[in-house]
């Protein structure tokens, strides 16, 4: 008999006379000696050492399938059909390990992607998992794998982490139920890098910071993303990077680094709306679990929908502990005017880049911020210096605050 691996958070929730026929049915040696905290634990290292020891079938390919592995006499009537047989691993299969993103089917499994694209290498999981460990899109797993074979994909055997934590522990608390608070401490994103350098002079950018990075077909911003995402992982922040429309060149250059994606410009649109969806729920889920990531987006006007242009900014929030800051950068020339309009309306600040000389800088003139109660005065002061002076002190400017001093 296959048994559901419950939290003990489910297991205290059974009551005592049908915690002990459980506790029996699995193995748990006289459960009726045991106290109900007692046997609380007993039943829980029982369910462990079990998981432990199955796998999840290679058979199970479909993503219509209906693995069960549960005790069907702990389920409610009205909800047994939700779940199915579940057959016996085979034999020498080979398991590896896996650390992905997940997204759920309609029908209650789902896939983990590597990259927050569709990706050959994907994995199959089935409902069991995603009831189990009540997964929501975006969730980060790990865990082991079953490998497809013949062009099927993989199967998901083990799941023993979602967010960073093992399954047995309580969730944290969901980000869209958690007071969001008004970002006010200020980010380090000074760099030796210049166009970094005069970046972090144009906008006051504070965790939970929405920062609209707005460019002509003059420049583009991709080297300009990759060095933001070094540096602000050089910082200590969980980064995730989703590069959009990118060069087949860039691709492997891109997806080497650490939770970054790259999206070619000829895959279909519905591709980098399903990147653009997950990485924004992957940075919501890292929040709730009191991590500051920063969400990186280059080329947003790949995305088209501006209800979802208006998601990927508004994700960014600042909460009790953990944050998502959002920096997501367009071509205005390309982009559809009512996404420009919403990602305009909805940031904290606009920060216009142009090209001078084959290098991309900060064009002050055209930037503008709306944080609500933050002063930054040295926008105002910068608009009104000559561009080669600017550029003078911002390379000769060590820190921020020499050049802040140097500017007021």
């Amino acid at each position: 008999m296959e048994f559901k691996i419950y939290t003990m958070a489910e297991i205290r929730a059974i009551p005592i006379s049908d915690l002990r026929e459980f506790a029996k049915e699995i193995g748990v040696r006289a459960p009726t000696t045991f106290t109900k905290e007692a046997l609380e634990n007993a039943v829980f290292d029982k369910l462990q050492e079990i998981d432990n020891k199955r796998k999840t079938p290679a058979e199970l390919m479909s993503p219509h399938s209906r693995a069960g592995i549960i005790n069907k006499a702990l389920v409610p009537d009205d909800e047994r059909s939700k779940y199915g047989p579940f057959k016996q691993l085979p034999k020498h299969a080979a398991v590896e390990k896996f650390i992905g993103w997940f997204r759920p089917y309609s029908g209650g499994d789902g896939i983990v992607s590597r990259k927050f694209l569709p990706k050959e290498d994907d994995l199959f999981i089935s409902q069991d998992f995603v009831l189990g460990a009540k997964l929501e899109m975006g969730d980060k797993l790990e865990g082991d794998y079953i490998a497809g074979k013949d062009g099927a994909p993989g199967v998901v055997a083990h799941l023993l982490k979602v967010n960073g934590r093992q399954i047995t522990e309580h969730r944290a608390a969901n980000v869209f139920h958690t007071e969001r608070k008004r970002p006010s401490r200020l980010m380090e994103i000074w760099s030796a890098d210049h166009a970094l350098r005069s970046f972090a002079l144009a906008a006051p950018v504070a965790y939970g910071s929405r920062i609209f990075l707005s460019h002509g077909s003059d420049c583009s911003l991709t080297d300009f993303s990759l060095k933001l995402a070094c540096s602000l992982e050089e910082k200590n922040l969980e980064v995730l990077a989703l590069f959009l429309n990118a060069l087949p060149e860039r691709e492997a250059e891109i997806d080497s680094l650490k939770g970054a994606s790259a999206c070619a410009f000829d895959v279909p649109e519905k591709c980098a709306r399903y990147a653009a969806e997950m990485i924004c729920e992957a940075a919501l889920r890292m929040a709730e679990e009191g991590k500051d990531v920063a969400l990186v987006i280059d080329n947003l006007e790949a995305v088209g929908n501006f209800d979802l242009v208006r998601r990927l900014l508004g994700c960014a929030c600042a909460l009790e502990k953990g944050s998502v800051t959002v920096f997501a950068s367009a071509n205005d020339d390309i982009m559809d005017r009512r996404a420009f309009k919403t990602a305009e309306s909805v940031s904290d600040a606009v920060v216009r880049f142009k090209a001078v000389r084959g290098d991309v800088v900060v064009d002050f003139k055209q930037s503008f911020i709306k944080c609500g109660g933050m002063d930054w005065s040295l926008l105002d002061r910068l608009r009104e210096i000559d561009g080669e002076a600017v550029s003078a002190i911002v390379r000769n400017c060590a820190t921020r605050e020499q050049a802040e001093s140097v500017l007021k």
